[in-house]
């Protein structure tokens, strides 16, 4: 959320993801509003914002944003069982286990679900009737979490 108020935590006096950051360090003009602001439609894919609470439970919509934000139907099994672990029964969840999109529930990964919406809505506007319109597209991948 640093990136998108531009501010650092340690202006705000705010270090965790337990709150909205409207709602306790200040009503911030985001980068995505001050471009829908001036005339630009904004459009949020995958995790721009911090997802939760810390983005109002809704990736800071209707300030930040010109429409409701994408968000891959994969998601969901975010933390569902699909590692194997040698000489354990079973599948199990892990953060960090490398897997192929086969082995997901669903055949995708939320990244490449991002991926895909992405390059849907840029090819939509080029042919569509906004083509001309000016636009601001944040696409946001959970993995690598650097």
């Amino acid at each position: 959320n640093s990136l998108l108020t531009s501010r650092r935590p340690d202006t705000l006096i705010l270090y965790d993801f337990y709150s909205y950051w409207r709602d306790v360090a200040g009503n911030f003009t985001t980068l995505p509003q001050y471009f829908r602001e001036h005339g630009y439609y904004t459009k949020s894919v995958g995790k721009v914002f911090h997802p939760g609470i810390s983005s109002n439970w809704s990736d800071d919509q209707p300030y930040s944003w010109s429409g409701t934000p994408y968000h891959p139907p994969s998601q969901a099994y975010m933390n569902a069982p699909v590692c194997s672990r040698e000489g354990q029964k079973g599948l199990h969840s892990n953060l960090v286990c490398p897997v192929t999109p086969d082995q997901q529930p669903g055949g995708s990964l939320p990244d490449l679900e991002s991926l895909q919406e992405a390059k849907r809505f840029l090819q939509d506007w080029s042919v569509g009737e906004e083509r001309g319109q000016n636009f601001l597209l944040a696409v946001g991948f959970h993995k690598p979490h650097v």
